[in-house]
């Protein structure tokens, strides 16, 4: 044992040399002085002068044989060979340093890139790659810690907790020679001496070279070179394209011609080739190659070491040279601690920074005089000091030797710095912990480009478009789950596969030809294609395809965006649909029945045929809606439109132009009278109840106009137009039949139109005013109330009569607004002579079908009495018979309400409508009001005599106060006070007056009275 590890130990203080030396050859004199042009050969020349630029790849993480700089630059020991042989080739390296090691393999597989300045040669490599002989020699060796005992062999390493490079050929060279270890992997060469600094590992094997710059770069003072394998085949080649083996020849013609000392200057910046007292532990194949040379070697140390015994006099001079060294050894120290890459700080146990170097005073933003004032805990994030502290107490307790975190800084102007920390322990002899060694790197951008990538996994992953990315030969080599869910097919069923799976066949080959043309020409493309799923579904797809481009700017990938418009295409057929059909009845809609009107207009035109056009409006499909609700008015609209399509012809044409209105199109008819076949066939079809749905049974019936071409007009607006006036006129006839169009009904119609023009302008402009018509005892001729009634005073001064516009304005629904100022105007003058003493009268105001239809009446009944002030035992209002008829229970509620405010109810025009003695009894009234239809002919007419004494007797019986209207002559009065009717009204003592004609007229009447 003690033999072997002698000779062990002696071998190694020139194995880096020795590499050296059996790279370089024995140059010649000429060589190594000035070398003579390279000789090639006309081939050579004509190759070279075809391929003036060669892209090589950089591994950006090989520090100090390959690396990129500061300044982004192509830098290191192989940046150097890579400088001469360009220059001796005259050719120029293009340097392609933005990729990370494994996008430099695939590049190289690819043909991205020609070379690739530092490969192992491996056999599976070969596949892709020609290669030069070794130029870097890049032994292995094995890192400790400081305080680490000599390893003796590899069983010793074995046993220790061993970090390796996953992936790298070195490491699997390890592995493979020992199967027996057992190491944990980082992924790069610093990450494994972080660790080992901090104590997570005990051993890390890899590059010499590498393992002493990255510590001595990184202030990793407390690591040392323990042991070394002699992995001679571990040395770095040139790898060229295997299609370029001619590069690959001339490189190495080149690399001969570097003798042993221009290498030796290349390497000394570099590398430290110190091997003293490094013990190899993997010695067989190095004995076994060396011995020659070990033995030597032995020889001559062991006289050397006979001599050192005659030396003793030099021993003052070799003193002086190591206080010399020392001093040197302190200003290289200090030279790499202020100019190291990362932030070094000595740290006391108490968190007081020590000493600062120049690159963590950058990183945080404070000079090293302010630093020295702070502590670490004054910098650092407070969610993250905890988590510090922790670590920094176990290091303290010798629990562990050293961590590393990631952890937050504030800078000095206030910003977040994302920082990767390793700290180690340095302690005093005597075991007491003297400072930290804190290193520091700035990794915020790191983080960002994390969050970044994060990012973008998340929208890959969360997008509802589908994703594909491919390789430059269209392969697939991701898809996202939206492209699962759009086409149905699973991630490993297209991995590898063409995106072609998806073309339908529908689309021209001329169309990917143009689409392929443009990815190549833009870099981009997107159009609208029909694709087909896993199913055999076809669906319309929105595709975008982009280029992807890599650091150097060639093309790497491409991405595809995946939209899929089923949907919307369905959405926009819905819409196609909604546009030109109603909703509820799937009949076309005004909007379409007017096109094919027009078309059917035009074929009329052209072939001299006859059409007609039928507008129908529903008979009492209001009340329907207003007593069983419009969800039954709703079922009875669809029931009806079966029924309608039912009876006409497929070349007809049914439309809902909206509420209970329908049009009809007849095409090809031959006479007048076919319309009116159909029009009779129709009402006819109303004569059976109609089931509906909920359960209810209706009877409705149907008014229907009639237009014809080319009699009653040459356009669908003429036409309609015309249909629809005398499907008015069929309405006034007694309702449930039809009338063909005449030109007297547009008259009418055009007047009604104007009519209702200058209402609404009438009702915006104030020219409605209020008369009022006493209401007096028969008996005694004492007034105590009067009737409001409205009228529309012209501009020039005339009034329009009531039944003009009221019939108009309860049509239009012009009546409510009406009716409410009304209310509002008669209850504030009624309030104005009470306060004025003019007279206390009840004041009656008549409401309309379209008001007791109103579901607020109540309440604005409310408001206007509170808003005026008049009691509300001073307002009568008055409902016609057939209004509170027609509406049946909701009618009974509505009185209820009203009288539980305390007005009054009158019946309006008894007599004209059901005039049923068990009706009167259901609602709440106070008062029959006798038409004036009746009073008039009284008491000549015999049957209108009758029918005032039933009335007044029925009144009587039902206790309920008698008002006839209408009365103008003494004979008519005397009758009906004959009949003990209670209160009158009429021109016999007054018409209607304005307000103030009023006061006076009644203060006139009590003027006499009381004379």
């Amino acid at each position: 044992m003690r033999i072997r590890a002698f000779l062990c130990r002696l071998s190694v203080c020139a194995l880096f040399a020795l590499s050296v030396f059996a790279l370089s050859g024995v140059p010649d004199a000429q060589a190594e002085n000035a070398p003579a042009p390279l000789q090639l050969s006309r081939a050579e020349k004509a190759w070279l002068a075809e391929h003036p630029v060669i892209r090589v790849g950089i591994d950006p993480g090989y520090a100090p044989y390959s690396f990129v700089d500061a300044n982004g630059e192509f830098s290191g020991v192989a940046a150097v060979f890579s400088a001469r042989i360009s220059d001796a080739l005259g050719v120029r390296f293009e340097p392609v340093v933005h990729l990370s090691w494994p996008e430099l393999v695939e590049a190289l597989k690819a043909r991205r890139i020609d070379a690739i300045a530092t490969m192992v040669r491996l056999p599976e490599r070969e596949a892709y790659a020609a290669f030069t002989e070794i130029y870097l020699p890049t032994p292995l060796v094995v890192m400790t810690q400081h305080s680490a005992p000599q390893l003796e062999s590899v069983n010793a390493l074995a046993e220790l907790r061993l970090a390796l490079v996953r992936e790298y050929s070195s490491s699997k060279q390890v592995m493979s020679r020992y199967s027996s270890l057992k190491p944990s992997y980082v992924e790069t060469p610093l990450d494994g001496l972080r660790a080992l600094s901090a104590g997570e590992v005990d051993a890390y094997v890899g590059v010499l070279g590498v393992n002493t710059y990255l510590a001595e770069q990184h202030g990793m003072s407390n690591l040392k070179v323990n042991a070394a394998f002699d992995m001679h085949n571990n040395g770095q080649r040139f790898a060229v394209r295997s299609d370029w083996a001619v590069l690959a020849n001339l490189i190495d013609r080149v690399l001969g011609r570097i003798g042993a000392q221009a290498r030796a200057d290349i390497f000394r910046p570099w590398i430290s080739v110190s091997a003293e007292r490094v013990l190899v532990i993997d010695y067989a194949p190095l004995l076994k190659r060396y011995f020659p040379w070990i033995f030597g070697a032995g020889a001559l140390a062991l006289l050397g070491a006979l001599a050192m015994v005659l030396m003793n006099r030099r021993l003052q001079y070799e003193l002086a040279r190591r206080e010399a060294a020392w001093t040197e050894s302190e200003v290289r120290f200090r030279a790499t601690f202020d100019q190291a890459a990362v932030g070094i700080a000595h740290v006391a146990p108490d968190g007081r920074w020590i000493r600062v170097n120049r690159r963590l005073s950058e990183i945080v933003g404070y000079s090293p005089e302010v630093l020295l004032t702070k502590t670490f805990q004054d910098i650092t994030h407070p969610d993250d000091l905890d988590a510090d502290l922790q670590q920094l107490q176990r290091t303290l307790a010798g629990e562990i030797s050293g961590y590393t975190m990631e952890k937050r800084y504030f800078h000095r102007d206030g910003h977040v710095i994302w920082i990767n920390l390793t700290v180690s322990l340095v302690r005093r002899a005597e075991g007491v912990p003297d400072y930290f060694i804190s290193v520091v790197e700035d990794i915020s951008e790191r983080r960002r480009s994390a969050e970044a990538r994060r990012q973008a996994a998340a929208v890959f992953e969360s997008t509802r478009e589908g994703i594909i990315i491919t390789d430059l030969n269209r392969r697939i080599l991701a898809v996202n789950p939206a492209f699962t869910d759009i086409t149905g097919y699973a991630a490993e069923e297209v991995l590898g596969k063409s995106p072609a799976i998806l073309q339908s066949g529908h689309e021209s080959e001329e169309l990917y030809q143009s689409m392929w043309a443009s990815i190549h020409a833009l870099g981009h493309w997107q159009g609208e294609v029909l694709n087909r799923r896993k199913n055999g579904e076809l669906f319309p797809e929105l595709l975008t395809v982009s280029t992807v481009r890599d650091a150097a700017g060639l093309p790497s990938q491409y991405v595809a965006l995946l939209t899929d418009l089923s949907r919307l295409r369905r959405s926009e057929a819905q819409l196609a649909h909604l546009a030109h059909y109603d909703p509820l009845t799937d009949l076309p809609n005004r909007l379409l029945v007017q096109s094919r009107l027009d078309h059917a207009l035009e074929t009329a035109q052209r072939e001299g045929g006859l059409l007609a056009v039928m507008f129908i409006d529903l008979d009492r499909f209001k009340d329907v809606n207003d007593s069983l609700g419009h969800p039954v008015g709703d079922e009875l609209l669809v029931a009806i439109a079966q029924r309608m399509r039912s009876r006409l012809r497929e070349s007809d044409t049914l439309a809902r132009l909206g509420g209970d209105e329908f049009l009809v199109v007849l095409e090809d008819i031959h006479r007048p009278e076919d319309a009116a076949e159909v029009a009779q066939g129709l009402i006819r079809l109303q004569d059976a109840p109609i089931r509906l749905p909920s359960g209810h049974e209706v009877y409705v019936g149907v008014s229907i106009g009639i237009s014809l071409y080319p009699n009653d007009g040459d356009t669908t607006t003429e036409l309609i137009r015309q249909a629809d006036a005398a499907m008015y006129q069929a309405k006034s006839q007694g309702r449930n039949t039809f009338r063909f169009y005449t030109a007297a009904l547009t008259e009418a119609a055009d007047q009604r139109l104007a009519m209702e023009g200058r209402l609404r302008r009438a009702l915006l402009a104030g020219e409605f005013v209020v008369h009022y018509q006493p209401q007096f005892i028969a008996a005694t001729g004492e007034i105590v109330g009067c009737e409001a009634l409205v009228r529309w005073q012209d501009p020039d001064g005339s009034l329009v009569p009531p039944a003009s516009f009221i019939p108009l304005a309860e049509d239009t629904g012009l009546i409510v607004p009406l009716g409410r100022w009304v209310l509002e105007t008669a209850c504030a003058q009624a309030q104005a002579w009470r306060a004025a003493g003019v007279a206390d009268l009840v004041i009656a105001v008549n409401l309309s079908g379209r008001q007791l239809q109103q579901r607020d009446l109540v309440s604005v009944v409310a408001e206007v009495l509170e808003r005026t002030g008049l009691p509300a035992d001073r307002l009568k209002l008055e409902l016609t018979e057939s209004m509170i008829m027609d509406h049946g229970e909701e009618a009974i509620a509505l009185l209820r309400a009203l009288k539980a405010l305390g007005v009054s109810l009158s019946i309006d025009d008894f007599g004209t409508g059901y005039s049923s003695l068990a009706y009167l009894k259901r609602f709440p009234i106070d008062e029959m009001k006798i038409d004036r239809g009746f009073v008039r002919e009284t008491p000549d007419d015999a049957s209108d005599a009758e029918i005032v004494a039933t009335i007044i007797a029925m009144a009587r019986n039902l206790k309920l106060r008698v008002v006839a209207e209408g009365v103008e002559t003494q004979r008519q009065l005397d009758f009906l006070i004959g009949l003990g009717c209670s209160a009158c009204q009429g021109f016999l003592v007054s018409p209607g007056l304005p307000a103030d004609e009023f006061a006076a007229f009644v203060s006139r009447v009590r003027t006499d009275e009381l004379n």
